[in-house]
């Protein structure tokens, strides 16, 4: 993998420390090989071979090692005025604020965990050898293609002019361990924040270019390149790569948790601390953050050895994983069938409409098992892009502005959905019997506000086989569809829901008192059952969520029953998981009934603040927030999920099936998760019994999260439960509206996950 991170002056010390004094130094694991020069620039400056003591400091205050010469005027701290909000007072100020030059970008090329595993635990020179070459050529190759791609110059006022630059001037140092002494195979590259322009001038870096744009691309095809030397050259066997990487077919999972010892640190860090220690327990991150020391090579590969061993991965097992005869091929790609896979439904765009062409390349690279050079994979994607099935949305003309693509499959499904909507807007709909709907919209009383009626009576009443409802969080939509369910239904209306996930299914069931099920459900069963009940009307909750590819063919079921679809929801909620955009285009073409008034929250100012927040004015939300003590800021992600943590203990305590934590990555929620759980687990709330199941194990008085439906249990996708019993081949649930449900092994191993920190997209409709 690659990461990449800014450096400011005096970062560049930590690699210069790192150097061994000698052969010997090295060789008894006492420091790492000096670093070399790399990048196009560097040559051109005259920068070959070791990087001098101190060199790399003086490059990047912009002198050039070599002649002493100044390249480029040193940046220095600049002041800034920017406006801040003051988190005691709410109010918001100009403040000055300092801002350290980016001296250099740390690129991070990372062998996988079962590769420097390989290269570290065996006895076989060559094989150590051949593994460090091929981790050589793999970052250069990649390297050369950031360099083309990436190395952009800006200038003029807020340097927004880009040109590309000459090459890179980096100096790249390669290391054998991480800081908590694992086996880590992995180079840093230090590239200087400048590059010559084509008229000879010294301009800094387009950081966005090596930060976002690029960088996937460039480490998608150093794993590609990397399988591919060590495939060759060893004759490896690769799992299926995942987001790029591909591990070792036969290193168990467990060695390679086993070495991966930094993730577990703030965990184990807070289960020592227990409940008592949340004060202190924000030095957790510097506390295992530690610096790292250089212990003799061999007596750590023996401590090494013996932890593999522990966790199957001994010498036996190291030697089955070198080939006496390496396969020296070049893989066959089907250019065709890749095509096909990378274009169609579950390809590039299942998850977004839209994709560029280094997230083609990336694409292309990780569906090589074996991988392939660079150069090739990046022949592959060029040519993937010419083909028929794609549409070229941005022409990609202009440095660090890649090409923009699409499929015309997405775009014929959206067009197609779109014009139907259109050319049914004055059709005859299904509603239910006039009379009948003003004698329960009278009898509701106060039940529903005058916006939640005219809701109903235009729904019930309008034309067209699509209507949109758009209205905010708290409005009342689903609970003002339950005079219209009810009407439908004394009128001999079917009427149907559904949602894109199962919980939120399960929510509009029960806000509404409509039957539903998920979008994808409804199609199956649809089409099995040949058809949708004539006359039919569909209300789909948080039609926001859906993609085109599930909305747009139940538009058409709809239409072929001459039915209504009642699509709700707010397009300025989170965009759906896969690849979107049909609603809020519905809603602009079609136009659409909307609920403004927040019913869900009482406190007058909290719902201006949120009716603020939502058409834009963040700025007005925050302040709110701040002088109401809910808005905390941390320098550090690590403070910042301390801080998360202990408030959500503090609510836990009373509630524990209310209280949940948010993040935006993955990674955040499953280190979240832990850490809340190991504050549990000190604090007597769970279980004493173990279930371990794959990585995950859980205890009575755990929370889980669903995350597949599944009908035989009675369980959906987003359904959150707590564990009130468990054996070594079920685990019994409580859900939280009181039901009991039960999920066997497999189920566990692959739906179930704790529940006690949740993405965004996981959250989205649930009311804690």
């Amino acid at each position: 993998m690659l990461s990449v991170a800014k450096l400011t002056l005096g970062q560049e010390a930590y690699y210069e420390q790192q150097v061994a004094r000698g052969l010997d130094d090295y060789y008894a694991g006492r420091g790492e090989s000096p670093g070399l020069w790399a990048g196009g620039g560097a040559s051109g400056l005259g920068l070959v071979g070791v990087v001098g003591d101190r060199d790399l400091g003086t490059l990047l205050r912009g002198v050039n090692p070599a002649s002493g010469s100044t390249l480029r005027a040193p940046v220095r701290e600049r002041t800034i005025n920017v406006r801040t909000l003051d988190v005691e007072s709410g109010d918001w100020r100009e403040v000055q604020k300092r801002l350290a030059p980016v001296s250099g970008y740390d690129l991070v090329f990372s062998c996988p965990k079962s590769v420097s595993l390989l290269h570290a635990l065996t006895d076989d020179e060559r094989v150590r050898r051949e593994i460090s070459d091929a981790h050589e050529a793999s970052w250069q190759a990649a390297l050369a293609y950031l360099e083309r791609e990436a190395c952009i110059v800006r200038r003029g006022k807020g340097g927004t002019t880009r040109e590309h630059g000459e090459g890179f001037v980096a100096a790249a140092f390669r290391h054998r361990t991480s800081r908590a002494q694992d086996p880590h195979l992995h180079t840093h590259v230090i590239v200087a924040n400048m590059a010559r322009a084509e008229d000879g001038e010294w301009l800094a870096l387009d950081g966005e270019a090596i930060l976002k744009t690029y960088r996937l691309a460039a480490g998608y095809l150093f794993e590609a390149q990397l399988r591919h030397e060590l495939t060759q050259r060893l004759g490896l066997a690769w799992r299926e790569p995942v987001k790029g990487m591909g591990e070792l077919e036969r290193v168990p999972e467990e060695a390679i948790r086993a070495f991966s010892t930094r993730r577990q640190s703030l965990v184990e860090h807070m289960e020592a601390l227990g409940t008592e220690g949340f004060a202190a327990s924000r030095v957790a991150a510097l506390a295992t953050r530690e610096a790292k020391e250089h212990v003799e090579l061999p007596r750590m590969r023996l401590e090494w050895k013996a932890r593999a061993a522990e966790h199957g991965l001994g010498c036996r097992e190291l030697r089955q994983l070198v080939h006496d005869r390496p396969r020296r091929y070049e893989p066959a790609i089907d250019r065709d069938e890749l095509a096909e896979r990378l274009s169609g439904s579950d390809g590039l765009t299942e998850r977004q409409s839209t994709f560029t062409l280094p997230e083609l390349v990336c694409a292309v690279a990780t569906s090589l098992r074996d991988g392939a050079a660079v150069e090739r994979v990046l022949d592959e994607a060029e040519a993937l892009s010419r083909l028929p099935g794609l549409e070229r949305l941005e022409p990609g003309a202009t440095p660090g502005r890649p090409a923009r693509f699409t499929t015309r499959e997405l775009i014929e499904v959206e067009r197609d959905a779109l014009e139907l909507a259109l050319a049914r807007r004055d059709a005859d709909a299904p509603s239910p019997d006039k009379k009948l709907l003003a004698r329960m919209l009278m009898e509701s009383g106060a039940s529903l506000t005058g916006e939640q009626r005219m809701l109903v009576h235009e729904v019930s009443l309008r034309r067209g086989r699509v209507l949109c409802v758009v209205g905010a969080a708290g409005a009342g939509k689903t609970t003002a569809l339950r005079v219209l369910a009810d009407a439908c239904r004394e009128s001999a209306v079917p009427v149907l829901g559904a949602a894109p996930s199962g919980r939120a299914a399960d929510e509009l069931a029960q806000a509404s008192g409509i039957a539903s099920r998920t979008l994808h459900r409804l199609l199956v069963d649809v089409y099995a059952e040949g058809g949708l009940p004539r006359g039919c009307v569909l209300v789909v909750d948080e039609a926001g969520m859906a993609e085109t590819r599930v909305l747009a063919p139940v538009l058409d079921l709809v239409d072929r029953a001459a039915g209504k679809a009642i699509l709700v929801g707010d397009p300025q909620q989170l965009p759906p998981v896969g690849a979107g955009g049909l609603y809020p285009a519905l809603c602009e073409r079609l136009g659409a009934i909307s609920l403004a008034e927040n019913r869900r929250q009482r406190d007058l100012p909290e719902r201006e603040a949120l009716i603020r927040l939502r058409s834009g004015d963040t700025d007005a939300y925050l302040a709110h927030a701040a002088r109401h003590g809910r808005l905390h800021f941390d320098r550090d992600p690590t403070d910042a999920k301390q801080r998360l943590l202990e408030d959500w203990w503090q609510a836990a305590q009373h509630d524990l099936a209310g209280s949940v934590m948010l993040a935006y990555r993955r990674p955040d929620v499953r280190e979240l998760n832990d850490a809340a759980r190991a504050v549990l687990s000190r604090a007597g709330r769970l279980g004493r019994d173990v279930l371990k199941i794959g990585e995950c194990e859980f205890r009575i008085g755990d929370r889980v999260l669903c995350r597949r439906n599944d009908r035989g249990v009675g369980v959906c996708n987003g359904m959150r439960a707590t564990v009130v019993g468990l054996d070594q081949t079920a685990i019994t649930l409580r859900t939280d509206n009181g039901v009991l449900r039960t999920v066997g092994p497999r189920y566990t191993a692959e739906h179930l996950e704790h529940g006690y920190a949740l993405t965004g997209h996981a959250a989205q409709g649930a009311t804690v």
